[in-house]
């Protein structure tokens, strides 16, 4: 009989919580072996074409899924230098890439264009934040503390030339409407409509410096005095608790399609903040190449895209199924029959290794040798109405009540000692489907009746479709050939 690892579908493992650490994602990896230029993924985007596009330290990258192409300035000429900062899409569906020596370039139409962001004569006047507003404008904020604007092919600093508070803005972000979220050394503010506004500041709370992001319903997520907050219509409209990452330092902060905030760290790995303040942490123990993460984004099927500093490029692609086994606390990774049981949780029978309870809360509780089942090559398994519970072994039938051992059932006369399958039929019947006798065995209560089955191999299976009036005996035949 072939063997069988569990899988068990996810909305059911969404109400058991000691089953919810189980990762909720497929890891998929690309490296330079696969043929990224470079192991540093510093910004992910993906444009209206479908293709993925990535900033490495060795040009811009393309991505299809299964083929990288790679631009840099020996076959782009618009491009100046190759170590790429950030990457954006913006509401036209225009690619903005940042490199590191100031350039921006922009990919409209299938051309790449070059332009320089004005600086102070620093060597580190690149984009560090962009975003675009309602009327289509790109906004970027440098790491020389600018806040730039960049209209009709015009740059101009309103961080200079007008009234926002504060000399030094760090972060940028736009909300759904549009608006622009500026953050400086005093405070958190909006521009909209050629208006700036302080929403929050200093004087609200001390130390108030932020990483800020996009929200997907307006407002912007704020990370700030150890708190992962939304702030929207003047007040924080949503709290999602203390940071969980600790002191390392924020790289990327992202809401996806399921509103769930993803936050990258350099050193911590990464985090997804659900709804509820439920925080799922990822490592390299769960599937990311390592702790280093440098961005995160989401395609249009809801897979995450993440870069890592010297790791590449990681899918995590979300799965409907998830895989139970010996890791995830299962005796065995052999699994041959699945019950559900009354209260919620599962049977699992096991070949060579007994039989596993499953339960709602994520609890195991294993029966063997210890509890009456003498043999651990559990074939199938069936928790009946009235809550016994049948086990088909190599070496006999097994039956426990209640809360008791497991007893052997198996008399040799009307119940063989190998048995594959169980089933309780609408009459409360109980069917066994055994190796000997050529036949099936129909328990109820106390008595025990063989139904033969003329010129049949050992019966396998019993189907629980196959519901007919207990007189009619002529499916069986049916049955077996099929099966054989």
């Amino acid at each position: 009989m072939q063997k069988w690892l569990i899988y068990i579908i996810g909305f059911w493992l969404a109400s058991a919580p000691r089953l919810a650490a189980l990762s909720s994602y497929q890891f998929d990896r690309w490296q330079t072996d696969e043929g990224l230029p470079q192991s540093t993924v510093t910004s992910i985007a993906q444009t209206r074409d479908g293709y993925l596009w990535l900033g490495t330290q060795n040009g811009l990258v393309r991505f299809d899924g299964v083929n990288f192409k790679v631009f840099n300035r020996n076959n782009t000429p618009a491009i100046k230098n190759d170590r790429m900062v950030q990457l954006f899409v913006d509401r036209l569906g225009t690619l903005w890439v940042s490199g590191e020596e100031g350039e921006l370039l922009c990919l409209r139409d299938g051309k790449f264009e070059y332009h320089q962001v004005p600086g102070k004569g620093t060597p580190f006047n690149y984009a560090r934040r962009m975003c675009d507003d309602a009327e289509g404008d790109l906004w970027l904020v440098s790491c020389e503390w600018q806040l730039i604007r960049f209209r009709a092919g015009i740059f101009d600093s309103p961080s200079v030339n007008w009234n926002i508070r504060g000399a030094e803005p760090d972060a940028v972000a736009s909300d759904e409407s549009g608006g622009i979220w500026v953050h400086t050394e005093q405070g958190l503010g909006k521009w909209q409509k050629d208006e700036y506004t302080t929403m929050y500041a200093e004087t609200n709370e001390g130390n108030f410096h932020v990483e800020v992001a996009a929200g997907r319903r307006d407002g912007v997520w704020v990370a700030s005095n150890q708190r992962l907050r939304k702030f929207k219509s003047g007040h924080w409209a949503e709290d999602l608790g203390p940071f969980a990452w600790g002191n390392f330092p924020i790289y990327d902060l992202f809401e996806d399609s399921r509103r769930q905030v993803w936050v990258a760290t350099m050193g911590g790995g990464l985090y997804r903040y659900s709804a509820d303040g439920t925080v799922l942490h990822l490592t390299s123990s769960d599937g990311l190449p390592n702790g280093f993460v440098r961005c995160v984004t989401e395609d249009r099927e809801g897979n995450l895209w993440v870069g890592l500093e010297n790791g590449g490029l990681c899918r995590l692609k979300p799965v409907t199924f998830q895989n139970l086994g010996f890791r995830q606390g299962l005796a065995s990774d052999h699994v041959t029959s699945v019950c559900e049981s009354t209260n919620q949780g599962f049977w699992l029978a096991m070949d060579g290794d007994g039989l596993d309870q499953l339960l709602s809360n994520g609890e195991v509780h294993h029966f063997g040798a210890g509890q009456g089942l003498m043999n651990g090559h559990v074939w199938s398994v069936l928790e009946d109405r009235q809550g016994g519970v049948w086990a088909g072994t190599w070496d006999g039938l097994y039956h426990r009540s209640g809360s008791g051992p497991f007893v052997d059932f198996s008399d040799g006369r009307t119940i063989g000692r190998q048995i594959f399958s169980i089933y309780q039929d609408r009459q409360d019947q109980v069917w066994v489907g055994q190796q000997g006798f050529g036949a099936l065995t129909r328990i109820h209560g106390d008595e025990k009746t063989i139904v033969r089955i003329p010129e049949s191999p050992p019966v396998w299976m019993c189907e629980p479709w196959l519901r007919i009036p207990p007189a009619a005996f002529g499916w069986a035949r049916k049955m077996t050939a099929s099966i054989a």
